[in-house]
């Protein structure tokens, strides 16, 4: 049987590969939104996947860690990067990220 200490280090284990990943997809949904002549996206974080009887929506990121390191992670990759980030929503579920790249 596993232990608590055990299922802490599986949990942590490639968390960061997790959050590249979510990074990824996140610089993929900003190149989208840029070729469609858009200033800004809001992108929405989730960490449950996709529901196979539904169909996915469009700028959500399902299986994203969304614990309060991995938002700030994902903040800071932006701010780094130049953009101008609001959370217009922050749940521990789903929080939403208004991304924007418009000159000021």
């Amino acid at each position: 049987m596993i232990n608590a200490i055990e299922a802490r280090k599986l949990a942590n284990e490639g968390i960061e590969n997790t959050r590249l990943r979510v990074v990824s997809r996140i610089d993929k949904a900003i190149e989208n939104a840029a070729k469609r002549h858009l200033k800004n996206v809001i992108i929405t974080l989730t960490s449950r996947g996709p529901d196979s009887l539904q169909v996915t929506k469009a700028n959500y990121i399902y299986g994203a860690p969304v614990d309060k390191k991995s938002v700030e992670t994902y903040l800071d990759y932006l701010k780094i990067a130049g953009f101008v980030v609001t959370e217009l929503y922050s749940d521990t579920t789903e929080p939403r990220l208004l991304i924007s790249w418009e000159e000021e």
